[in-house]
């Protein structure tokens, strides 16, 4: 039986373990901490990567919970007219945002978008300058390529095995195994984006004296805008395209790993 198949059916598996703390031994001591803390040697180490992950994840919860619901579906409905200029597509996102709204699943989506919205940065914040880091250097690149297909290749489940011990049920587990997966997206664009910058601009950038920084700044950057755009975006398809489970993505893995959102009540119910 897999990883997969034995949480989908034992969907109350996060909270029995949450309950029994397989770690809990007198040989073996239990850093769970209220049902979030996995075994680790390290505790200080993970416990504070644990805190800044779960304090972003629900700081930004807390701050879209205070806006009131029919304010922030008049925004984020104004925001897809912005983007598109399509009434029809406005008009969906306002109808499906009220019908959850109507459903009592309103706290558990923006809980599930505050874990896209801090999966999407962490990955863009690491992604891009790698991305930029090994365009810059062919041998970087060349050792991190098949690092990538294999992050690529492998089932984002697999991901969670370690994750959950050594950072226990919760949110994080599941946020950093999105997080691997999503990775190799913003690093791949990144570096084609970069690598794909006409060279006369560059000679013509080091012809006025501009230093490597410059380049960056002034030139690369702005030139690979749209292919680094694209990457981050990836980052969304990757949350979505990968989540085999009845298509809802990498919120369903931090509902199986025994975190927040609408993932978490799917895997409750056997969804």
């Amino acid at each position: 039986m897999s990883f997969a198949t034995l949480f989908l059916a034992n969907p109350d598996l996060p909270e029995r373990l949450r309950r029994a703390g397989p770690f809990n031994t007198p040989d073996r001591p239990t850093f769970y901490g209220g049902g979030e803390r996995g075994y680790t040697d390290y505790p200080l180490l993970f416990d504070g990567i644990s805190i800044v992950i779960r304090g972003m994840v629900g700081g930004l919860t807390a701050l879209l919970r205070v806006l009131p619901a029919p304010a922030l579906i008049v925004a984020i409905a104004a925001l897809a007219y912005a983007l598109r200029r399509s009434w029809t597509l406005t008009a969906f996102v306002a109808l499906a945002l009220l019908f959850i709204l109507n459903q009592g699943y309103w706290v558990a989506t923006l809980e599930t978008l505050s874990l896209v919205m801090v999966a999407t940065l962490v990955s863009a914040a690491v992604g891009v300058p790698l991305g930029i880091a090994a365009a810059h250097r062919p041998r970087l690149f060349a050792a991190l390529r098949p690092v990538l297909d294999l992050m690529q290749t492998l089932p984002t489940f697999v991901y969670l095995i370690p994750t959950l011990v050594l950072f226990g049920l919760g949110v994080v587990p599941g946020l950093i195994s999105t997080v691997i997966f999503a990775l190799p997206a913003p690093i791949r664009l990144t570096h084609l984006g970069i690598s794909s910058v006409p060279r006369p601009l560059i000679e013509a950038g080091e012809a006025f004296g501009a230093t490597p920084m410059q380049l960056l700044w002034k030139i690369e950057l702005p030139s690979a805008a749209t292919t680094i755009v694209a990457g981050i975006t990836a980052v969304h398809h990757a949350e979505s395209l990968h989540g085999r489970d009845r298509g809802l993505g990498g919120c369903r893995r931090t509902g199986c790993a025994g975190g927040t959102g609408i993932g978490f009540g799917a895997s409750r119910n056997g969804v």
